[in-house]
């Protein structure tokens, strides 16, 4: 059973009710602050499987990004979803209960069983997922293996609901900003090499986000967050500086000839 006590139901509690509802924006603001852009792909792969029934999202850990932005997905997708989180974390920043989090003590069998039943509870119907980070801890997403752990198994196992893998990459492309690139792929049930599958799924997306980011022609992603940040050559400043350089590199020539 578990030690911590259930998150307040949304609707009602008022704390929740206010964080539900801002978080996504303030999240989805800091993104189009902080990024250059937020872009998917086969996203429609997971409005597919919510539309069937509950789904778990297994995505690699990052970075601080990874919170932010699934409460973006969250709101883009007019879904309720809930994260698996460190015990810790819940304990120093209680709010997080009222944002979805579910506590999971890695180091407890009875802890980690408690959050994963927490997490099995709430898949119950439609429209509802529940993320977890089978690493367990950050790593660079091109790290191999990924060293994913049995959590997300278990709770599969659980709820029954099927696994979808969830990978996001960030990268630089032409701006001072990075670009987040995100991809949903193919459900995965199962017992027979459930592991293995899912990291095979999971390098997959990450090397196909790698060939986007090298080259954003090479496939059509969906963005989630458009990028609003204005190139550094097409801002004020750097036109006033162009123009001056311009300016005086005419000049000079000018003189110079004379």
């Amino acid at each position: 059973m578990s030690t911590w006590p259930a998150a307040p139901p949304p609707t009602r509690h008022p704390m929740g009710l206010f964080l539900r509802r801002f978080a996504p924006l303030y999240a989805t603001w800091i993104a189009r602050r902080h990024l250059d852009g937020v872009w998917a792909k086969d996203l429609d792969r997971l409005r597919e499987a919510l539309a069937k029934g509950p789904v778990i999202l297994a995505a690699n850990h990052v970075s601080w990004w990874d919170g932010q932005l699934l409460l973006v997905l969250h709101r883009y997708l007019g879904v309720e979803g809930r994260f698996l989180i460190k015990a810790d974390s819940v304990d120093e920043m209680p709010y997080i209960r009222h944002l979805g989090g579910i506590p999971i003590d890695r180091h407890s069998a009875s802890g980690a069983l408690a959050g994963l039943e927490e997490a099995a509870a709430f898949l119950t119907g439609p429209g509802r997922l529940v993320w977890i980070f089978p690493q367990g801890e950050l790593r660079p997403p091109h790290l191999r293996p990924l060293g994913l752990e049995r959590g997300v198994e278990l709770l599969h196992r659980i709820s029954k609901a099927p696994v979808l893998p969830f990978a996001w990459v960030s990268g630089w492309r032409l701006l001072h900003l990075p670009t987040w690139a995100i991809a949903v792929g193919e459900p995965i049930s199962g017992r027979e090499r459930f592991l293995p599958r899912l990291e095979e799924a999971l390098v997959q997306q990450i090397d196909a986000l790698d060939r986007w980011l090298a080259d954003p022609s090479s496939a059509a992603l969906e963005p989630v967050v458009p990028s609003v940040v204005v190139p550094f050559e097409d801002r004020f400043g750097a036109q006033l500086y162009t123009f001056v350089a311009r300016t005086f590199g005419a000049l000079r020539g000018l003189f110079s000839r004379g």
